[in-house]
Protein backbone atom coordinates (compact mmCIF):
# COMPACT_ATOMS: atom_id res chain seq x y z
CA UNK A 1 0.00 0.00 0.00
CA UNK A 2 1.12 3.53 -0.71
CA UNK A 3 2.33 5.40 2.39
CA UNK A 4 0.05 8.31 1.49
CA UNK A 5 -3.05 6.13 1.60
CA UNK A 6 -2.13 3.85 4.50
CA UNK A 7 -0.59 3.80 7.95
CA UNK A 8 1.46 1.13 9.64
CA UNK A 9 0.11 -0.28 12.89
CA UNK A 10 1.23 -2.90 15.38
CA UNK A 11 -1.60 -5.13 16.59
CA UNK A 12 -0.89 -6.57 20.06
CA UNK A 13 -2.47 -10.04 20.27
CA UNK A 14 -1.59 -12.82 22.75
CA UNK A 15 1.88 -11.51 23.63
CA UNK A 16 2.66 -10.96 19.94
CA UNK A 17 2.87 -7.81 17.85
CA UNK A 18 1.54 -8.18 14.32
CA UNK A 19 2.59 -5.42 11.91
CA UNK A 20 -0.13 -4.32 9.47
CA UNK A 21 -0.67 -1.65 6.83
CA UNK A 22 -4.21 -0.30 6.89
CA UNK A 23 -5.98 2.33 4.77
CA UNK A 24 -5.95 5.72 6.49
CA UNK A 25 -9.61 6.27 5.59
CA UNK A 26 -10.97 3.19 7.41
CA UNK A 27 -13.13 3.75 10.49
CA UNK A 28 -12.33 2.02 13.78
CA UNK A 29 -15.61 0.08 13.57
CA UNK A 30 -14.83 -1.14 10.04
CA UNK A 31 -11.25 -1.98 11.02
CA UNK A 32 -12.56 -4.24 13.81
CA UNK A 33 -14.79 -6.04 11.28
CA UNK A 34 -11.90 -6.48 8.85
CA UNK A 35 -9.59 -7.78 11.57
CA UNK A 36 -12.16 -10.36 12.71
CA UNK A 37 -12.64 -11.56 9.11
CA UNK A 38 -8.90 -11.72 8.47
CA UNK A 39 -8.06 -13.58 11.67
CA UNK A 40 -10.64 -16.28 10.88
CA UNK A 41 -8.16 -17.52 8.24
CA UNK A 42 -5.26 -17.73 10.72
CA UNK A 43 -4.53 -20.17 13.56
CA UNK A 44 -4.70 -17.30 16.10
CA UNK A 45 -8.25 -16.01 16.22
CA UNK A 46 -9.43 -12.84 17.85
CA UNK A 47 -12.13 -13.09 20.51
CA UNK A 48 -15.63 -12.25 19.25
CA UNK A 49 -15.59 -9.23 21.55
CA UNK A 50 -12.35 -7.25 21.82
CA UNK A 51 -11.27 -3.69 22.42
CA UNK A 52 -9.34 -1.83 19.76
CA UNK A 53 -7.20 0.91 21.29
CA UNK A 54 -5.30 3.37 19.14
CA UNK A 55 -1.95 4.42 20.61
CA UNK A 56 0.47 6.99 19.18
CA UNK A 57 -1.56 7.54 15.98
CA UNK A 58 -3.87 10.45 15.20
CA UNK A 59 -7.42 9.41 14.38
Amino acid sequence: MNKRTSIGIGLHVSNQIIDLQIPNQVSVARLKELLLESFEMLPNRLPASFELVVLNKPI
